[in-house]
């Protein structure tokens, strides 16, 4: 990310972490807890790995942490090691609302410009967020798309008809400073991929996330990784209550429920 701590102490895209703080190879999120990365230590050191495997330069980078505000956006990169003409598009959320998918049709344009004939889409460790962020998104790779739901409350669609995404129903988190305006959103220069895609998943890998990777394997690119976390239509519903707070009612289910049972908050 521009402007963070990682990108001043020098560390690039594809770098392997093997010590953290003096303290072996961390691997996992786990592994990053248990080097207590998050008791926010006055200094991180790290060492990492960079370049071809059989030829990696070593280096140890001083990093100071401090609370980031700006916006997890997705990332195009070339990955070490990687073929010619292989890129690598990276996905980390899709909560910032009408942002990611716009920016993900920007990325593809880049990757079309650059020659990419191969993009890795990488969904790993990706919670979820905006329904319309992740159809637009996945409309950039695969065209138009469209999902349907159904429960207690009637069916729900939301669609990518390749300019414009369009909702219906409370199938999406809502708020309830939204206008009705924001349930469609048109993008001016969408994108369209026309090179080969593989999509990368782990366990980590849940709501519209999910939701993305079975877009994109539905027309037959291949999914590659862990079993996903299995929320693939989780929403949250908010409603405005006079003189309160706004209730909030979180709803999961599947694809083929035909209810979809609510939690209330």
């Amino acid at each position: 990310m521009v402007g963070s701590p990682a990108e001043k102490a020098g560390l690039q895209p594809g770098d392997r972490l093997t010590n953290l703080n003096d303290q072996g190879p961390p691997g996992t999120v786990e592994g990053l807890q248990k080097a207590e990365i998050f008791d926010d230590p006055p200094l991180l050191k790290v060492r990492v790995e960079r370049g071809p495997v059989r030829r990696a330069q070593i280096r140890t980078l001083t990093l100071e942490p401090r609370v980031l505000r700006r916006m997890h956006l997705p990332l195009l990169y070339t990955p070490p090691d990687a073929p010619v003409g292989v890129q690598v598009l990276r996905i980390p959320s899709f909560k910032e609302g009408r942002r990611v998918g716009p920016r993900v049709h920007a990325l593809v344009r880049q990757a079309q410009k650059q020659g990419t004939r191969k993009l890795i889409v990488d969904l790993r460790h990706g919670g979820g967020g905006l329904l319309q962020e992740c159809l637009m998104a996945a409309g950039a790779i695969i065209g138009p798309a469209q999902v349907n739901s159904e429960s207690r409350r009637g069916p729900s669609s939301a669609e990518w008809t390749g300019r414009r995404v369009q909702l219906q129903r409370d199938l999406i988190i809502t708020r309830p400073w939204w206008h009705a305006s924001s349930r469609s959103h048109v993008l001016a220069f969408p994108a369209r991929w026309h090179g080969e895609t593989v999509v990368l998943v782990d366990r980590g890998t849940a709501s519209c996330h999910e939701t993305m990777a079975y877009l994109l394997q539905r027309t037959g690119i291949p999914v590659l990784g862990l079993p996903t976390a299995g929320l693939l239509s989780t929403s949250v519903l908010w409603r405005e209550l006079p003189g309160a707070e706004p209730f909030r009612s979180r709803c999961t289910g599947n694809w083929t429920a035909k209810e979809n049972p609510c939690s209330t908050v």
